[in-house]
This record gives structure tokens, sequence and C-alpha cells, in this order.
């Protein structure tokens, strides 16, 4: 079982209080949805663990989770130790998510605390196949997005080593570029940009299915800010028939992000 949307949080019902709504409204939208309970809140001082066990299956009933599962960790005694981002580690490469849902860190609690930080370090060490290599086939493949169109040095553009870089990790199946930035490093200028217009197009041309759109707004580089709408009619030139468009513009950002 994988799952979209992994909700990982401390004690059975900090998922509810937390976080049940929007896992109910994904849920809705077709979205599969899970739950990981990282202790038994044995150190509650109502109710039973037990009860405690029962009231979560209920409510994962209720909010129709795919998964709800229990991690184990000792209640009040979480830390980031490599026990723990081992366990972790092992139920993230399981069940793959694509956005997890956790506690805020400096949260006052330890162990609201300690698993924001734990959940962070271990989504990171789910994508390095040489930690836990027992498991380490199981790795999540991480997707890489080159913003900026890579900033290939211009007047190189598509002759520079950087290049041919980019072009190896589309082609790898895991890379994605933006085609976005188009004044960042042109030497001619607008509006027509046409020496970034030549790097976008060898993009569109190599890997229309890899390649999204962005318009960089707000512009954070640029004290004479250029026209979004300007930028936005581009595409017009970098992809020149409809479907090629609709791929870049819709399709492909739905696949990259999971909407």
């Amino acid at each position: 079982m994988e799952v979209d949307i992994l909700a990982i949080f401390a004690h059975p019902d900090d998922v509810e209080l937390s976080v049940g709504g929007t896992l109910l409204k994904t849920k809705q939208l077709g979205y599969r949805t899970g739950a990981l309970d990282v202790t038994r809140g044995e150190m509650g001082t109502r109710g039973t663990v037990e009860g405690r066990e029962q009231e979560a299956m209920d409510a994962a009933r209720v909010l129709k989770l795919d998964v709800r599962e229990n991690l184990g960790l000792a209640d009040g005694h979480v830390f980031v130790d490599d026990d723990s981002r081992r366990k972790l580690v092992r139920v993230l490469r399981r069940l793959k998510p694509r956005v997890v849902l956790t506690h805020q860190l400096d949260d006052p609690h330890p162990d609201h605390d300690h698993i924001a930080r734990l959940v962070r370090e271990s989504a990171r060490l789910a994508s390095m196949k040489r930690y836990d290599e027992e498991t380490g086939d199981q790795k999540i493949p991480v997707p890489m997005v080159i913003d900026h169109m890579g900033r290939l040095p211009e007047p190189q553009g598509i002759s520079h080593p950087a290049f041919a870089v980019v072009r190896r990790l589309l082609d790898s199946g895991r890379g994605w570029v933006k085609l976005s930035g188009a004044y960042l490093e042109t030497r001619v200028g607008p509006p027509r940009y046409p020496d970034a217009t030549k790097v976008a197009r060898e993009y569109v041309k190599a890997a229309p299915e890899r390649c999204v759109w962005g318009s960089d707004w707000p512009h954070p580089t640029e004290t004479a800010k250029p026209d979004d709408a300007k930028l936005m009619d581009l595409m017009q030139e970098w992809a020149r028939d409809e479907a090629t468009r609709r791929k870049i513009l819709v399709d492909n950002p739905a696949a990259l992000y999971g909407f």
C-alpha cells in the first residue's frame, strides 16, 4: 500500500485534532491518505492504551483512511536517534507518501518538537540508498526540478556544459526543468528574449513531458520588473502547438506536484 498523504503525529487523537478535516477533504478529492501514530499514548492520565487504540481505528474509518499504523516509540521518550530514524525511514519507504503532515518545529510539547525534527530528517534519509541498506532499494525517488532553465550563461546558452548536465537529468526520468526567468541570463532582452527562447525551445524539443512553466513572480532580483503577461506570451514561441503547451502548463505540473 502506498499513499499520497501521510499524517505523522505523536499520540492517538493528535491526527484527528490537527489535520482530521484536511485528511477527510483530500480523501474526498480522490487521494490515498494514511496516518502514523508515533506512540501509543501510554503516558496519558485518562483512558487506557487499549481504549485509545480502538478510538484510533474508529476514527480511521470515519476519516476513510487507507492505512493507519503505530510506530511504537515510547510516549514521553521520543528522541531523534538512529533507531527511531531507521524505523520511520522504513515506513516512509514502504508507504512512499508524496506529502507528509506533522507537528510544528519548536512545539512546547517535547514529543511534538522531537517528532517534527525526526520526520524532517527521516524524510531526507529515506531518499538515500546507503542509509539502512537493508531497505535501501526501496528508497523514495525524489524528483529534481531545475529552476530558471538552469540559468545557462549567455551567449553560450545550449553550448554551455551545464546544458548537457540538465539534459542527462531529464533523460534519467527524475529531472524536470522549469521554463522561467527568461530575463535572468539574456544578453538581448525583452520583449522576446531570443537567446533565452532558443534555450527554452531546446528543452521543449528534447523533453516536453519533463517541462513545467513558471512566471518567477515577484522577480526579486529585478529592479525594473518584467511584464508577466508578456512572459506568458513567450510560451507561444517556446511551445508552438497547443497540445504541447497544455502538457507544460497543465498535465506536467499535475504529474509532478500531484494536483
